[in-house]
């Protein structure tokens, strides 16, 4: 598995079996530190379905069960390298709250020294769903407080309104950026991250790579050879993945960097590179 995952799509679908060969590849070849933890989001209505492990994925004799034996319209996953947090299921993302789940692949250099000024602009009633330490979970928290400030009712999906999430998203990340310029970070934070509501998708690409992957028509796995659209054939069918690295032989693009972009109801996608 990448260290982040993202997919949504017209129908429900069975996650890409190279999200686990991916990460099976990347645990034997890479000479990164070993992985501290990972997760996975379906979504079967509008809550989203988590699981958790603190522990590497290739060492967790439970990965790769759960993913392959159900089937979502959006999945969200992620593969932790522990940097602000130490490794136990609180700092384990995704994180998740009500219909909104998160993951981010990045960190904010200095985070201790400033991290008492990221938390006073966050809802007190959001900052009491804190679980873990992790800058991570604060970023959520603060986007989810900026969506919510702008009026936004975090318990129902974002629909017509997905323009505005965009720019209220955009403003949050630059916000996020001053703090930690003006507590004197020596190097800017990386933002990438994946977000969603179990219907529309926001991602940023922010100094760290976020690549994605537009599928049209039924599609042929070439590990299992079989399709992994849950009911049927569909000429119709359509998804977007997004990963931090590409996980097939396809044509994933990379997204811009310091961009965002968004996936709508109907699997449109718009996006913007931001001035930073």
């Amino acid at each position: 598995m990448c260290n982040l995952y993202g997919f949504r799509s017209t129908a429900a679908t069975k996650v890409d079996c190279a999200l686990v060969q991916a990460q099976d590849a990347k645990m034997i070849l890479s000479d990164e530190p070993k992985p501290t933890g990972w997760g996975i989001v379906a979504y079967d209505g509008p809550a989203p379905k988590l699981e958790r492990r603190a522990i590497g994925a290739k060492s967790d004799l439970s990965f790769g069960i759960p993913e392959a034996s159900q089937s979502s319209k959006t999945f969200l996953a992620h593969l932790r390298y522990s940097t602000v947090g130490r490794p136990s299921i609180a700092n384990t993302q995704p994180f998740t709250y009500g219909r909104w789940a998160f993951a981010h692949d990045g960190t904010f250099w200095k985070f201790r020294e400033f991290e008492s000024e990221l938390l006073k602009p966050i809802d007190p009633n959001l900052l009491q769903h804190r679980k873990g330490k992790s800058d991570s979970e604060i970023i959520f928290l603060w986007i989810l407080s900026h969506l919510q400030q702008a009026g936004f009712d975090l318990g129902q999906a974002i629909g017509s309104n997905i323009e505005h999430a965009f720019d209220v998203i955009s403003e949050s990340l630059g916000e996020l950026e001053r703090v930690s310029t003006v507590h004197g970070a020596v190097r800017k934070p990386r933002l990438t991250f994946i977000l969603t509501d179990g219907v529309e998708m926001f991602t940023a690409a922010w100094r760290t790579p976020l690549f994605r992957l537009y599928r049209s028509g039924e599609q042929i796995c070439p590990i299992c050879g079989e399709s992994h659209i849950a009911q049927g054939t569909d000429s119709s069918y359509r998804s977007v993945s997004f990963a931090s690295e590409p996980i097939t032989d396809e044509d994933w693009l990379p997204l811009p960097d310091i961009g965002l972009q968004m996936v709508d109801r109907e699997l449109e996608i718009f996006g913007r590179t931001v001035a930073a």
